[in-house]
């Protein structure tokens, strides 16, 4: 591939000629700890790469940063004392990112200056963290494609008529029903068994796996999930 051809070819640019009182080093930045693995062992060979490893940032860390940013965000004592602990704690333990941790505080704050408040307290973080998961969410769903959409929507009918957990030929029942109301023209039960594995990579339903022995054998049960409620 290209990006093959431009790494193979760099180590080799001072030797090759192609560049004058320069010398070429590669760094590689990426979240894809696999990598390395896709690269051609032409490719592996000549990089004679060190790999170092950037652990997520802890509670600690973040607090730090966010003290820092703060500093010249806000005026002094407009911040609550655990606000920023409390930012750190909640970013620490979901992904160790300095990006969320931001972003809380930044809503922190927003909530505070809409309601004209004069300090921002604890509760406008938790209220902030609320509502940067229910944007997330609803980002997710308006990505989601079309028979996505509908097979979701039979999940969810499901869960709020005390229906579920169901199997997947119940949730295709009606999944056509309401592709029958919206007049969309539906997919296969294949299709459809691959749009539930979708769902639930993406949080929004739950499945359990039951064996029924040699007289049914194994299937899923699937269910609404509960955060996506």
């Amino acid at each position: 591939g290209v990006d093959d051809d431009i790494l193979y070819e760099l180590p080799r640019a001072n030797d090759n000629g192609h560049v004058d009182d320069t010398y070429i080093g590669v760094i590689g930045i990426s979240n894809d700890f696999t990598f390395r693995d896709n690269l051609t062992a032409r490719v592996k060979d000549s990089l004679c790469d060190e790999e170092l490893h950037f652990p997520p940032y802890d509670a600690t860390n973040l607090r730090h940063i966010l003290q820092s940013r703060s500093e010249k965000a806000f005026r002094e004592d407009v911040l609550e004392g655990g606000v920023i602990p409390l930012c750190a704690a909640r970013a620490a333990n979901q992904s160790g990112s300095a990006r969320m941790a931001l972003k809380l505080l930044y809503k922190a704050g927003d909530l505070a200056r809409r309601r004209d408040c004069s300090t921002v307290p604890e509760e406008f973080v938790n209220e902030a963290h609320r509502l940067l998961e229910e944007g997330k969410i609803k980002d997710e769903l308006s990505q989601l494609p079309v028979h996505s959409k509908l097979t979701l929507r039979a999940i969810t009918n499901l869960s709020k008529t005390g229906s579920t957990p169901v199997k997947r030929r119940e949730i295709y029942g009606l999944y056509l029903e309401i592709c029958e109301e919206y007049g969309s023209e539906p997919v296969t039960d294949r299709t459809i068994h691959d749009r539930i594995s979708q769902l639930r990579q993406k949080g929004f339903v739950e499945a359990d796996e039951r064996n029924d022995g040699l007289r049914g054998g194994s299937y899923n049960l699937y269910d609404l999930n509960i955060m996506a409620e």
